[in-house]
């Protein structure tokens, strides 16, 4: 059997509110049964208490899932988080997962584009400001820069430390080479 609630349509300002001002409303459908809120605009509103808050769960055991789905077909509709005044917090047990069809994952601030992670053949490629300019590119473990790299303090590859005007080179224990230039053009080797 089919239970309707059913507010007259005709009238534009006529609605349906199940209101509780006390306890809980619960919504319970069978199991494998699904509960379906169709249309314009659908609003889940929390109260005006700073405490309040909205939940969506499930108890299906080890291998519950929570999808938020936009069907869009053929449009280019999306789904939007957004937080006027907080921030959004992913906190996952095991992994969060970024996968996007277009390749492309933008960061902004405030909607002004700073940065895009970009799958470039299977690879990562950095890209920096709103412009879009390749910072770093990736190839497996090893990765190329297209401008220049700094650093307040050195650098270290393998034994060898570069430090402002200083190349240290340490093959093995005691037994460094030290390369230096200082002003006026001139410059020390000490082994």
């Amino acid at each position: 059997e089919t239970i309707y609630i059913q507010s007259d349509q005709g009238t534009s300002e006529s609605s349906i509110q199940l209101l509780s001002d006390a306890g809980g409303i619960d919504i319970d459908a069978a199991t494998g049964k699904d509960v379906d809120i169709a249309g314009g605009t659908v609003n889940i509103t929390s109260s005006d208490d700073a405490a309040s808050a909205i939940y969506l769960r499930t108890n299906a055991g080890t291998s519950e899932t929570i999808k938020i789905h936009a069907d869009q077909g053929t449009g280019t509709g999306s789904i939007e988080l957004l937080s006027d005044a907080g921030g959004i917090e992913l906190d996952a047990g095991t992994d969060i997962i970024l996968d996007a069809g277009g390749a492309d994952i933008f960061l902004k601030d405030d909607g002004t584009l700073f940065g895009t992670l970009t799958n470039n053949s299977g690879e990562l490629l950095i890209k920096s400001s709103s412009s879009g300019t390749t910072a770093a590119t990736f190839s497996g473990a090893n990765v190329t820069f297209a401008g220049t790299v700094d650093a307040t303090t050195d650098f270290t590859v393998g034994t060898t430390v570069i430090t402002d005007d200083v190349v240290t080179f340490t093959p093995s224990t005691s037994d460094t080479v030290t390369l230096t230039a200082s002003t006026n053009g001139a410059f020390s080797l000490v082994t």
